[in-house]
């Protein structure tokens, strides 16, 4: 089989599949093996066997990438024309598609504020319409989760375990002072909690000054630090979401020696992007930049990429505003197209190995999703859905704005060439290429 397979455009269903397959954890180098599919699961592995498609020889078969980090549009509730506190034109199928286009198979999505989710009810009627065809859209090509935001003063009402969002200060409507993030976290004893980490008291509210100014690392830093202390106060276990500086993969690392219940995750554009080199890097206005908390300097995403063996997972923060949406000031950028190929760079740039790419794209955030929700995935296991990522190392690439998926139709990373491809994904056993994805969104 040559790489002509990449030509199927059309998602394939499959019952075994046939390559080198690398999970980074109990083989130092890819093992050649048929994968057994059956329920849309890992049935096992043989050593020798047919298998209704062969994938190339230059082309690793890992664990499937998951991203715990993803805004949308539809897949909170919001359906076209309403209004909503974020504007996106995202739906759950459209999502899925560009998430695929950057090697996921699972994502978390955030419940902005469409509605809150308080009941069980509610909650199973919120995951029943993101992840269901309706008359808007089609069915997502892979499961999408949900996390259940945290407001002012709220407590958890859901029986079943969840994984919860308290979003601090990012924009109107949510908390008015770090003083009440505190009181209400409180009320979450035991639960785990992912957080928006900007304090509002060190948020200047002065539009004329440069964004990254205005929420400078002090407000990143100083949160941390009283979430750190909420975890031990309250048994939280509390995830650091898109941390931004050095200083906080530090501070959680310390509490984690401490046997502090804290984790970090870190997005691809903090560790590829920064508000100093912007414009020249991508050859956009830095307000196409503008995200919360910020892009910090040159000199602290390096020191970032320096620490990167201390943070627990990766995620994108995929917010895939329209250029519209940009120029008015709207924070926010795309990354599910691209994230795996920015987070192989890595790679390439030796910054970390394979295996550690594959522990922080899959199999870590894959052993929080068993443990909080019960489902398997990120493992090239039985049992564990058949979820995979094809990865071709040392093959050039790019993604251009007309390659984009997501609606917004731009990405940061126009003007740049990776030194890998996302060739396409496994999802439940069946096969999507590049060219499939492509084709199912002029479809839709």
């Amino acid at each position: 089989m040559d790489e002509d397979i990449w030509q199927i455009n059309h998602p394939l269903p499959l019952n075994s599949l046939r390559g080198n397959f690398f999970d980074g954890r109990r083989s130092p180098s890819p093992l050649e093996r048929t994968c057994h599919i059956k329920d849309s699961r890992i049935a096992g592995f043989t050593k020798r066997g047919n298998a209704d498609i062969v994938i190339p020889d230059r082309t690793l078969i890992i664990p499937g990438g998951i991203d715990t980090h993803v805004h949308g549009r539809d897949a909170h509730g919001i359906k076209p024309g309403d209004k909503g506190d974020q504007s996106y034109k995202e739906d759950s199928y459209t999502v899925s598609l560009a998430l695929g286009h950057g090697g996921a198979t699972f994502a978390m999505c955030m419940c902005n504020f469409a509605s809150y989710v308080e009941t069980d009810e509610q909650y199973d009627a919120q995951l029943e319409s993101m992840n269901s065809e309706l008359p808007h859209r089609k069915k997502p090509i892979m499961r999408l989760g949900a996390y259940v935001t945290i407001k002012p003063g709220s407590k958890p009402e859901i029986t079943r375990p969840v994984w919860y969002k308290c979003f601090w200060k990012t924009f109107a409507g949510t908390f008015e002072t770090d003083e009440q993030v505190i009181e209400t976290l409180r009320n979450y004893r035991g639960r785990r909690v992912k957080v928006h980490c900007e304090t509002i008291a060190d948020i200047i509210e002065n539009t004329s000054m440069p964004h990254h100014v205005r929420r400078s690392g002090v407000a990143a830093i100083n949160a941390t630090k009283i979430v750190i202390q909420c975890a031990r106060d309250y048994g939280l276990t509390i995830d650091v979401a898109h941390i931004s500086t050095p200083e906080e993969i530090d501070l959680v690392r310390e509490a984690q020696r401490e046997g502090v219940k804290v984790y970090s995750e870190i997005t691809p554009q903090s560790l590829t992007l920064d508000h100093t080199t912007f414009k020249e890097a991508t050859g956009l206005p830095i307000i196409w930049g503008q995200q919360n908390p910020p892009l910090r300097s040159f000199f602290e995403r390096m020191a970032m990429r320096h620490r990167i063996k201390n943070v627990t997972y990766f995620s994108t923060d995929h917010a895939p505003h329209t250029k519209e949406e940009n120029e008015r000031g709207i924070s926010g950028m795309p990354q599910a197209d691209t994230a795996g190929q920015v987070y192989l760079e890595l790679v390439s740039d030796e910054v970390i190995d394979l295996a550690r790419y594959v522990e922080m794209r899959s199999t870590t955030p894959g052993k929080i999703l068993e443990k909080q929700l019960g489902l398997k995935m990120g493992k090239l296991e039985p049992g564990y859905d058949a979820n995979f990522t094809l990865v071709s190392l040392n093959k050039p690439s790019r993604i251009r704005d007309e390659d984009v998926l997501s609606k917004c139709g731009w990405t940061p990373y126009r003007n740049m060439e990776f030194r890998n491809a996302i060739e396409g994904v496994v999802v439940g056993g069946i096969l999507y290429t590049a060219a499939t994805l492509r084709e199912l969104r002029q479809a839709a």
